[in-house]
């Protein structure tokens, strides 16, 4: 089992929370992903075989091991504060192990105490004038922090475009003054994705289809 981060839009975080979003897709890094046509899973060996428009094997797929994998634990980092004692530091200096921390996670307000034997619900406390610290980014949330943890129960390689109305369900995404839920999602993906190389639905790259189940406090 390895431990993965992973970032969400603020909407689609709170679809994972509530279990409405159960798949998402990543765009595939790869070698000589433009040459690649055809991708086939070796269950038994636990790895991938690539081939270009050629039917030549892609050899090495990856640059070193694949960025997801069956049983991978993803992290969800979010918005967060903790003490504001704490603000003139960076998240890598501040260690349960020397005592709890006090969290508050800026989605929904929620509050927990934070120390190595696990975490303990403050939703009581709120925020705390001269207490609590400054918002701090998602990208610098350390895994100790993190009260998502989704675990990597189905995965598989293949084309934006293979994407269906019920998958695209399974995204989490809001119909809004779409006709149907793919739509929602092929714009949702440009609105995200449209400014990388190669990576927007015209181009209809290959993608990470994730399928996940969220794990509770105990990792079960």
């Amino acid at each position: 089992m390895r431990l993965r981060s992973v970032l969400f839009k603020k909407e689609l975080l709170r679809k994972v929370m509530s279990g409405e979003k159960t798949v998402t897709r990543r765009l595939l890094k790869c070698n000589r992903c433009e040459d690649l046509k055809k991708v086939k899973w070796l269950g038994y060996e636990g790895s991938w075989l690539a081939y270009d428009g050629n039917n030549k094997e892609i050899s090495p797929f990856f640059k070193g091991l694949p960025a997801y994998m069956v049983g991978d634990v993803l992290i969800c980092r979010e918005a967060w504060r903790t003490e504001r004692f704490y603000d003139g530091s960076s998240p890598r200096n501040i260690k349960i192990d020397d005592g709890p921390v006090f969290v508050w996670y800026e989605l929904d307000g929620e509050t927990c105490l934070i120390g190595p034997d696990g975490r303990e619900d403050r939703n009581d406390l709120g925020l705390v004038p001269g207490f609590t610290g400054r918002v701090r980014s998602s990208l610098h949330m350390p895994y100790w922090a993190a009260r998502t943890r989704l675990k990597i129960i189905s995965l598989n390689i293949e084309r934006l475009s293979k994407i269906t109305e019920e998958d695209a369900i399974k995204e989490g995404v809001s119909l809004g003054d779409h006709l149907t839920y793919r739509d929602a999602f092929i714009s949702l993906w440009n609105e995200i994705n449209g400014h990388r190389k190669c990576a927007n639905t015209e181009d209809d790259p290959w993608v990470w289809r994730i399928e996940f189940e969220r794990l509770q406090d105990d990792g079960k």
